[in-house]
């Protein structure tokens, strides 16, 4: 996988406004936006099912 895009797709930063800049800087935009997708994603997916401390 290329290094530009990955870096750009886990930059803070909104969708949109990384989108736009994949564009001009001609990156993979859809790289940018799956990883941006899964960086907003991944938080949410862990605090409703992440792991829980299941000690006896």
């Amino acid at each position: 996988m290329p290094l530009k895009p990955v870096a750009l797709g886990t930059s803070p930063g909104g969708n949109a406004e990384m989108a736009i800049t994949a564009k001009v800087l001609q990156l993979g935009v859809p790289v940018v936006t799956a990883f941006q997708v899964c960086r907003l994603v991944a938080p949410i997916y862990q605090c409703l099912y992440g792991t829980r401390n299941q000690a006896n």
